[in-house]
């Protein structure tokens, strides 16, 4: 739901996390003067168009969901259903990032993986502009491939080692000349959750910002950790406490989520405690004597401070 208090908005129509019925805007005839918004009219060629509600065709009458639009507005106090304001000062929420945008590497490719508009078998395509090499999600192999030329395994190709694009490494023992390694991890494991909640526990990356904090999306992308501006949230119901959900009461993401006293989540999370643990060295990390354990210093992104751990 938006208010729509200024003349001029850009806007998304549908919530991200439910169906929605289509807005029919020749209902806000007497409040909405006209819309701007986009359509897809074939695969290569985006068009804008101008619905004036005047005369609006019933082609231009509904706005569909995940769509967005300028709407020039006659009542500053028109209030519509399923639709959030696009402000560029603030975080309204309509977009749910689940894969991050674009992710460092080294080794046979080194530079930047940044996300492309395609995707393929319903993931998205990552590319290296300058060395030509693609990652993307093959369901064959069930893994994240990174190919040369081409978005293929007809020729050089190495499988990831993870169920996230932008965690450890690609390799291929048919091209054992080759390697790629992600550089920037930026990701946490979440253990000992069990019963109806199990699925919560698994490998999580970062893919955004929300609140100044990272926002952790799991491997199958149902499961989001992110800051509330007072405490770490654990969530299957993106940016809100709607579905199953459980905090740790702190502004450090290694807290425990305790909910013991069945105050600090929901029925699905009664009695359970779960740990959370850096996959990723940090900034600032030292080593420890043998070379081999790290001893992680305490800052805004990791707060472990023992040996091995």
């Amino acid at each position: 739901m938006a208010l729509f208090n200024i003349n001029t908005t850009l806007a998304w129509f549908g919530v991200s996390t439910q169906k929605f019925d289509d807005i029919d805007i020749l209902s806000y005839r007497n409040q909405i003067n006209s819309v701007y918004h986009v359509e897809d009219v074939n695969s290569d060629l985006l068009a804008s168009k101008k619905a004036s509600l005047a005369s609006i065709s019933q082609k231009y009458r509904y706005l569909e969901p995940g769509t967005s639009g300028l709407i020039f507005i006659t009542d500053t106090s028109l209030v519509l259903d399923d639709a959030v304001k696009s402000v560029l000062t603030d975080d309204s929420g309509r977009i749910l990032p689940t894969y991050i945008e674009k992710f460092s590497t080294t080794g046979t490719v080194s530079g930047h993986f940044v996300m492309t508009t395609d995707f393929k078998n319903k993931k998205p395509i990552y590319k290296n502009v300058i060395e030509n090499w693609f990652i993307w999600y093959d369901v064959e192999d069930v893994k994240w491939i990174a190919s040369q030329n081409e978005i293929s395994k007809n020729g050089t190709y190495l499988m990831g080692d993870s169920c996230l694009p932008n965690y450890l490494n690609y390799t291929n023992d048919a091209f054992s000349s080759h390697i790629i390694t992600t550089e920037n991890q930026e990701c946490v494991s979440i253990d000992e959750f069990d019963g109806v909640v199990d699925s919560a526990n698994g490998i999580y990356c970062q893919t955004a910002s929300y609140n100044g904090k990272p926002v952790y999306v799991s491997c199958d992308g149902k499961w989001y950790l992110y800051f509330d501006f007072n405490t770490w949230v654990l969530t299957d119901s993106p940016y809100n406490r709607d579905g199953s959900w459980i905090v740790n009461g702190s502004n450090n993401v290694y807290t425990k989520f305790n909910n013991s006293s069945n105050e600090n989540g929901s029925a699905s999370f009664q009695n359970q405690i779960g740990i959370v643990k850096s996959l990723g060295i940090p900034n600032g990390a030292i080593m420890v004597e043998d070379g081999e354990d790290v001893l992680f210093t305490e800052n805004d992104g990791s707060a472990v401070t023992g040996e091995g751990v």
